[in-house]
Parts: C-alpha cells; structure tokens; sequence
C-alpha cells in the first residue's frame, strides 16, 4: 500500500511515495507557488501569498491536479491556514476567513472576522483555534464559526509554527527552531512547559497517532515517537526530504 507526502517549494508541487522513509521515491510533479499545504480527503488548498489559494486534487499521487483556485478582490494575501472536519480557516492579512468545505471542490465563506492579527500560523482542534503572532499566542473559542471570541493570550518568545496533540500546545521558535511545548489545563492555562533543543531548524511538523513528523532545514525528513512529551524519541528518518512540507 502506497503511504504519500507532498512536498511544496518555489518549484511545484510534488508528490512522493514514503512507504519506506527512508527511501522516498518520486511520483509527480506539478508548476505551483505556495509554502503551505491544507489537507481535506483526496484534496488539497495551497495558499500562494497573493489573494487567492490553489485547490488541488491528489486522490491519484501519480497525477496531481488543480481543479479550480478561490480569489478575492484587492490586494491582501492569503497567508496561512488549517482546517478541522467540514471548516477551513485562513488569515487573509489579518483578517480571519472561515469556509465551508463539506463539498471540497466548492467552497462556502461562512465568516470573515476583520484585524485580528497577522497570524504565522494556525490550528484548530475541537473548534478551539490556536494562532501565533510571532511573539504572542492566541487561543480563540470558533463554537459558533460565525462569532469568535478571544480566550486567552500568551506572550512568548519568537512563536512560528504550532499544533496541538491532548493538552500539550507544540510551538517552533526560538532562535534555532525548536520546539517548545506547552502543558494546558482545561481552562486553558499553563500548568508546564518543556523545550525539545535538538538543532532542528523545523520548516513544518505534525501528528499521527503517537508520532511527531518533523520536516527539518538542517537534517531532513524525522520521525519521533511522542506518547511521552516529555521524553521524545527519534525513530526514522530521512535526509534527503529537506524541504518537504507536512
């Protein structure tokens, strides 16, 4: 069975076959700009830091297609994004734009919540959203997608890319990129925090299951076994996928 990554850089979109992780191995290609990728079912949104993101479907790796691309009118970007069940939430220079995706390949504004912040980046777990701001974290309450509210705020050093597995709050920064990672309680406040200092320099990261992907600057493509945040272990990796993004 095939298990796929896509990578994107200033040079396309491109698709591998990472069955062994060690190994990678090419399937296609396609010209796109953009510097992130938002996952839904066999599609894709890809935000190209101008005003509109790409819509793309990847439901055969061997043949990556863009099927259509959402615009807006002026010239504020579309920066980044996430998506959690049927919504995808993106910061369009500071304003925060939620879409209806329950059909993929058409998309439904449902909000559009002006001047919140330019955000860096953005998860949303349970409808509770998750920004950074570079040196600042917001936690936003999204129960009702057409009115958010602030819960909370933290003031931090440099905060770039963030996710969130349980309670614990992941967070690149710092000087070198690494991770800091954040104890919650179910208010929403820090009962601890650990720092992962590996000399990573992380372009991008997430979760499956009990693993942390790591896309690194410096060592590749790395795989960690998290089931004790606070004790992190390296298992696989991959030096060759530098760039990719997860």
């Amino acid at each position: 069975m095939c298990c796929c990554i896509c990578e994107i850089d200033e040079f396309g979109l491109t698709s591998f076959d990472v069955s062994n992780p060690s190994n990678p191995r090419f399937l296609h290609k396609i010209d796109l700009f953009g510097d992130q990728i938002i996952h839904k079912d066999s599609v894709v949104y890809i935000p190209n830091w101008q005003n509109s993101f790409h819509i793309v479907d990847i439901s055969n790796p061997n043949n990556l297609n863009i099927v259509d691309s959402y615009t807006v009118e002026g010239d504020k970007r579309f920066c980044k994004g996430c998506i959690e069940d049927n919504l995808l939430y993106f910061d369009l220079d500071g304003d925060f734009l939620i879409f209806d995706v329950s059909q993929p390949h058409k998309l439904t504004l449902i909000s559009s919540t002006p001047s919140i912040g330019y955000i860096f980046d953005i998860i949303v777990k349970d409808k509770i959203v998750y920004t950074t701001h570079i040196f600042s974290m917001n936690i936003l309450n999204a129960t009702n997608p057409t009115s958010i509210s602030l819960i909370n705020s933290y003031n931090s050093t440099l905060s770039f890319n963030i996710n969130v597995q349980d309670n614990f709050v992941f967070i690149t920064g710092g000087d070198k990129l690494d991770l800091l990672i954040l104890d919650f309680n179910d208010e929403f406040e820090i009962q601890n925090q650990y720092t992962f200092d590996q000399d990573l320099i992380i372009r991008d990261f997430c979760f499956k299951d009990n693993y942390l992907l790591v896309a690194s600057r410096k060592v590749g493509f790395q795989i960690y076994n998290i089931k004790d945040p606070t004790n992190i272990a390296l298992i696989g990796n991959s030096a060759s996928l530098r760039y990719v993004m997860i």
